[in-house]
């Protein structure tokens, strides 16, 4: 996984770390007469959770804002040349 290091894009090692949690998922044959699933896990997990996946609202907006200043003070300014540091 690419990085950056004092300046210098770096790729990092990758430690596996099988984690040996185990799910069990009970799915009724007719889900239209019982509309549930069971998922049970067994086990405890030997890794932090997996980052999220979508960026918090409150960061969004406040980068959205922070961007949409940018341009209203520079109109020569994109979002693209914001993200990938370009400067005119």
């Amino acid at each position: 996984m690419p990085h950056v290091n004092n300046g210098t894009i770096v790729h990092g090692e990758i430690i596996d770390k099988p984690c040996q949690v185990r799910f069990i998922k009970f799915v009724p044959y007719d889900t239209i007469k019982c509309p549930f699933v069971a998922l049970v896990c067994i086990g405890v997990h030997n890794h932090p959770p997996p980052a999220p996946e979508r960026i918090p609202s409150g960061i969004k907006n406040n980068l959205e804002s922070l961007i949409e200043q940018a341009i209203q003070q520079d109109d020569v300014i994109t979002s693209r040349s914001i993200l990938s540091g370009i400067k005119h």
